[in-house]
């Protein structure tokens, strides 16, 4: 099973540049440039990392990542939706740089 993750965790990861950022007004085809940069100049850690930290506290399956600039706050987040075992949706926004958990939504 870890392995399966791993293999969509790097499908997600080369998917953002068809995902939205929230909080800018920069065209959506930026985000995959945004983020190799960001991780070139070591402002956030790579998905993989943060997902292999936060793998447990997830606490359900992710379906989908979106990488956020959050311009207010300075900083980037990975955005993932979690598929929970009871079959809820949960939303996580974590820090990119940090993999702090800054809000959860549970539907």
């Amino acid at each position: 099973m870890f392995d399966r993750r791993i293999f969509l965790f790097v499908g997600l990861f080369a998917s953002l540049a068809h995902m939205a950022s929230a909080d800018d007004d920069h065209d959506d085809d930026d985000d995959h440039e945004r983020a190799r940069l960001a991780l070139q100049r070591g402002e956030i850690r790579p998905l993989t990392e943060i997902m292999g930290r936060l793998q447990a506290e997830l606490g359900g399956e992710v379906i989908e990542v979106e990488f956020k600039h959050r311009r207010r706050n300075r900083n980037f987040a990975y955005q993932f939706k979690v598929l929970t075992p009871r079959g809820r949706i949960s939303e996580v926004l974590v820090d990119a740089a940090t993999a702090k958990i800054l809000e959860r939504d549970d539907d």
